[in-house]
């Protein structure tokens, strides 16, 4: 039987290896965001060094480029829908570019602060569209993996550039970081303008791009469907607007979830930014005080295809709740450990296992909370709440910084922030069904 709608195509089509470059290409793309995210973090003890800026004032700069993550995807957002998500998204890392070779000339915390919202801006509106261009182009039956696989070149990205930025600051200066984060993108620029195609769902929703649809299944070796129907790729579905999110049978759903993307990344966001700062201040070299965001970054990555695999098996609430707990004691451990570097390393490998890799699933019990017809708001709403968490978190720890916290305290208050997320994750296990059981 020929397929009716073009995501029937892509998924009665085997798997090939210009789908597997495209997964692949976006990975690549994916990880470049992870470098540029956390530059300035690998950045700041050099810098704040030179340039005499208080290491307080970091949690405005590292909250500048947060906002301006938010930003982009609430500007950039739109702007894909009526221009394309590939050319939104080339135009994104184009502004990245930008952004860190202009950071180079930066000798004031004011220029600081306004290229990381610009640098932030641009980030914010890259990932989504890998997303989505990840998932239009690959079937059902395996788009949790691939979907999983590109997600992981975001921190495979923060952990290699900080292996990088560690041998780099042995025998250069910081500047560095951010030439090789302003040229990397323009690097990729070229292949994924020629080889990437533009989103299945825009193009299906334009009767004059409709052409240009057909010929990228084509060349992927995917029979294009008799008639481009639209909707869920296809099938129309009802529409979803915000306020349903807000209704009796999900409104503390919203709520719960929206509190653990927000408590979540208002810790996340800060131990990544602030990780290098805060080893530095206890004791330890700014060489190992890097590592330790590696350290981080690279046990969120192995954490979260972890639980990935078991949240397949199981239902990700049972994987994620447990997973948190074990998550504040690590972070606690962080501080409570005396500053030597293999004990340190450890509690931060565990962490980042734990903590980052159960925060990269999240979207995946966003998605098995709602019905299908709210679930991309859903997601959307939550996003919305963990980047007001990614503003907060850093200037808030430089608020606690500037008050003289010590460090064992700040990991400590971290901890704890963590078992409210578990408090908010607990009360939807009565609620949480899994999306095969709708």
């Amino acid at each position: 039987m020929s397929p009716r709608t073009v995501e029937e195509s892509i998924d009665n089509a085997a798997i090939g290896r210009r789908q597997l470059a495209i997964v692949g290409l976006c990975g690549l793309l994916a990880m470049v965001d992870g470098f540029d995210a956390q530059a300035m973090a690998y950045a700041a003890p050099a810098l704040a060094a030179e340039l005499k800026i208080v290491t307080s004032d970091f949690g405005l700069v590292f909250g500048a480029g947060s906002f301006g993550s938010l930003a982009g995807v609430l500007v950039q957002g739109p702007l894909g829908d009526r221009f394309g998500r590939k050319t939104v998204m080339l135009a994104a890392f184009a502004l990245v570019t930008a952004a860190s070779l202009l950071n180079v000339q930066a000798t004031t915390l004011a220029e600081l602060i306004a290229l990381r919202f610009i640098a932030g801006f641009g980030l914010g509106g890259a990932l989504p569209n890998l997303f989505a261009i990840t998932a239009e182009y690959t079937p059902r039956r395996r788009r949790s993996t691939f979907v999983t696989a590109m997600f992981c070149g975001v921190p495979l990205g923060a952990t290699l550039g900080g292996l990088v930025a560690a041998s780099v600051l042995q025998s250069h200066d910081w500047r560095v970081i951010f030439y090789f984060g302003g040229i990397a993108p323009l690097v990729l620029a070229t292949p994924a303008w020629f080889f990437l195609p533009e989103s299945a769902s825009y193009l299906a929703t334009r009767p004059d791009a409709r052409e240009r649809l057909g010929d990228a299944l084509r060349r992927l070796n995917i029979e294009p469907p008799a008639q481009f129907i639209v909707g869920t790729f296809g099938k129309s579905a009802p529409r979803s607007t915000v306020f349903r999110l807000f209704d009796a049978a999900h409104i503390r759903g919203t709520a719960l979830l929206s509190a653990i993307a927000f408590l979540g990344l208002l810790v996340s966001i800060s131990l990544t930014n602030w990780l290098p700062l805060i080893l530095n201040r206890a004791g330890l070299t700014i060489g190992m005080a890097v590592i330790g965001g590696v350290f981080l970054s690279g046990g969120g990555m192995i954490g979260a295809l972890f639980f990935a695999i078991l949240g397949d098996r199981f239902d990700m609430f049972r994987v994620l709740a447990p997973a948190y707990v074990v998550a504040a004691l690590s972070i606690a451990t962080i501080g409570a450990v005396p500053p030597d570097e293999i004990f340190v390393m450890a509690a931060i490998f565990f962490t980042g296992f734990f903590f980052i890799g159960s925060q990269m699933c999240l979207p995946t019990l966003v998605t098995s909370y709602y019905p299908s017809a709210l679930r991309a708001t859903g997601i959307g709403w939550t996003m919305g709440a963990g980047r007001i968490g990614a503003i907060v978190g850093p200037a808030l720890t430089g608020v606690l910084v500037a008050n003289g916290i010590s460090t064992s305290n700040l990991f400590y208050i971290a901890s704890g922030v963590v078992l409210l997320t578990v408090a908010a994750l607990l009360p939807l296990g009565p609620r949480h069904r899994r999306v095969e059981d709708r």
